[in-house]
């Protein structure tokens, strides 16, 4: 059996050991009053949600210690696959329904398992009555635009000015420019109403994807052209990556390209599938990060657990969402605690902060707050805490009794933000306030984080997001700003990861003759991302004698000269925080043999391991010989020999 079907039979196993006696899928209460008003000839949009979903914890255990690129190729792979046998059955009833002129116009998604369309009723009972259906719900239409302008000023502003917005200095963008990190290389996907990507400020830094000419994609009309019809996501876009070419710097990181996904409409409004349909796109054309400025409200019945699937696969792919909590936090009459907080504001974080004692399972949300430029907290910002003790399957984090889940995760400066105008391609427009404003702040700070280290995991971000944030409010981690407000230069400084040089094996001189390796060259290491470091010893025997011992800091070096590779060598490498305790990985690997004579390889093989997550080491050396030892954690199996190039 191959790899592929043990973990589709691993991940489905579970759905067939109840009783199948009750065929009849639960049609939700929406659908049910959508039906009541529709007659036998209406299309209504549905969403078929089957009840076979991916393990994410499946995944997990899968992709723990794989490089950034392999993790998303494995993700991506497994989803298809699952998503493709698991729908097989019912993607041919619905063809055959589609033939008859009571199905059209089908998106079979794997993001979160789910089928979109549009159906007449008796198409949607034929539907129901099936076992491998969880639910079928309605893909209503919903303005979803958690805020507006209150008082929009309209500004043209010349090259002359070179002006950089309040917020950027605020949070510090600008100062992380000046150490040489401009988002480069990150992607962040917006979705929202489509971007102006004519605007002479994003124009030179857009997403270009093969078949994608408009840099995105429209999910409204479905074709290729997100062209901004209402401006709500140019003023979004301009936020992440304005770089001033017209006059004012509005964005964190001007040098992060944007990929335009239009999900909601000239009116502001879109359904839920669009938006999972994005997620799909993001991971599917390597997104590092996502900024949603969007919510829906939980009185409308939102599928709140397809939602989390799909955010949970995205961060099993190394995906990362800033979400914007909502613009309810002044109605808590009409709309209280716990349910506040609008979705997919309400998705856990990748990472979960100490004070979050009550836990549960981890998404790839990291739900943003809004703060005014003195850095008290918006009225309307939407306040914590959530809970999904009532969302099945997940029911965690429990609320009243239990401390629910802490919301926002941080926040940012969102009342009268200036960005760019979707109208004209070199026009500003100032006064915009809501938590869409600061979502797309939060975006361009992991993109400037990302700039520094691409390797970065959405789990090592959420951490260094909040434990670097300008602390505001009650202490801890709190339901009003989160673990405070966004500082960008924290957050940077606080990876200690320096870029690894890309040394070429080379051919140094052999072996002295005495068994001894004369290299003249020094042993360093770099963490990976994150706030880690290593230690490392070498020894002769086992447990080994501590010929290297590394200090708390990134890198360090270490001479080599004269270790005797003629003998068995044992190496650990041991992942260390920085108060000194072992966080995971640990390495034990033992050396075999000599270098061959022209000092190209050794082999090496994996003693023991004890994995506790994903880092890399590296050892080189400079001069004379510039030879290289490296290796790659994510790249070795327990006790597979592999080779140590030098």
């Amino acid at each position: 059996m191959n790899r592929m079907s043990c973990l589709f039979l691993i991940a489905v196993s579970f759905l067939f050991a109840n009783d199948i006696q009750n065929l009849q899928t639960s049609i939700t209460p929406q659908l049910s009053e959508e039906l009541s008003r529709s007659n036998s000839e209406s299309f209504i949009r549905i969403n078929v949600v089957m009840k076979a979903q991916f393990d994410t914890q499946v995944l997990f255990s899968q992709v723990r210690g794989m490089t950034k690129s392999n993790r998303r190729q494995f993700v991506i792979s497994e989803l298809k696959y699952f998503s493709r046998n698991t729908q097989e059955d019912i993607l041919s009833q619905i063809s055959t329904l589609k033939e008859s002129d009571k199905i059209k116009d089908v998106t079979a998604l794997w993001i979160a398992n789910v089928i979109n369309c549009y159906a007449t009723p008796s198409a949607i009972r034929s539907l129901s009555g099936r076992f491998d259906v969880d639910k079928i719900d309605y893909d209503e239409y919903r303005k979803v635009l958690i805020d507006s302008p209150n008082d929009v000023i309209v500004v043209s502003n010349t090259t002359q000015d070179r002006e950089i917005t309040w917020n950027v200095t605020k949070v510090n963008a600008d100062d992380v420019w000046a150490l040489g990190y401009t988002g480069n290389g990150a992607i962040v996907s917006v979705i929202d109403t489509g971007v102006n990507y004519n605007h002479h400020d994003l124009q030179d830094h857009l997403w270009s994807g093969f078949g994608y000419p408009n840099h995105g994609y429209d999910f409204v009309n479905n074709d290729n052209n997100p062209m901004d019809d209402h401006g709500h996501g140019t003023h979004c876009a301009g936020t992440v990556a304005g770089d001033g070419t017209a006059g004012s710097q509005t964005g964190m990181a001007p040098d992060a390209r944007i990929m335009a996904l239009k999900v909601l409409d000239s009116g502001g409004g879109g359904a839920e599938s669009g938006c999972w349909e994005a997620i799909e796109f993001s991971v599917n054309n390597n997104a590092d990060v996502m900024s949603w400025s969007l919510g829906w409200l939980h009185d409308w019945g939102p599928d709140r657990s397809t939602w989390r699937n799909a955010m949970n696969n995205a961060l099993a792919a190394g995906v990362i969402a800033a979400v914007a909590a909502g613009n309810e936090g002044g109605d808590q009459g009409f709309y209280p605690v716990p349910d506040n907080v609008r979705t997919p504001g309400d998705i856990p974080p990748p990472w979960l902060h100490p004070d979050q004692t009550l836990t549960g399972g981890l998404s790839a949300v990291v739900t943003v707050g809004a703060t005014n430029s003195n850095d008290n907290i918006a009225s309307f910002s939407s306040r914590g805490p959530v809970t999904w003790g009532n969302i099945s399957p997940f029911n965690d984090y429990p609320y009243s009794p239990g401390m629910g889940l802490i919301d926002p995760d941080i926040s940012a400066p969102g009342e009268n933000i200036k960005s760019l105008a979707h109208y004209s391609n070199t026009g500003y427009e100032s006064g915009w306030s809501g938590t869409s404003m600061a979502t797309p702040c939060v975006a361009g700070v992991i993109a400037l984080m990302l700039s520094k280290d691409s390797s970065l995991t959405p789990e090592q971000i959420s951490q260094l997001l909040e434990e670097n944030a300008l602390h505001l409010g009650s202490s801890g981690k709190n339901n009003t700003y989160g673990s405070g407000r966004v500082d960008a230069l924290e957050a940077v400084n606080s990876i200690f990861t320096e870029p690894i040089p890309p040394y070429p094996p080379v051919n140094p001189n052999p072996a002295d003759g005495q068994g001894f390796v004369t290299v003249g060259s020094n042993l360093s290491w770099s963490n990976g991302g994150g706030a880690t470091s290593y230690l490392i010893f070498a020894g002769t025997d086992n447990p080994p004698t501590n010929i290297v011992n590394g200090d708390l800091t990134n890198s360090s070096q270490y001479n080599l000269d004269g270790l005797d590779f003629s003998t068995h060598y044992f190496w650990n490498i041991i992942s260390m925080n920085d108060y000194g305790e072992t966080e995971g990985p640990v390495w034990n690997f033992t050396t075999v043999g000599p270098p061959d004579e022209d000092f190209e390889s050794a082999d090496f093989s994996q003693n023991n391991w004890t994995f506790g997550g994903n880092a890399d080491w590296i050892i080189d050396s400079s001069n004379p010989y510039n030879g290289t030892y490296s290796a790659q954690s994510g790249d070795i199996d327990h006790n597979e020999t592999s080779q140590l190039i030098i």
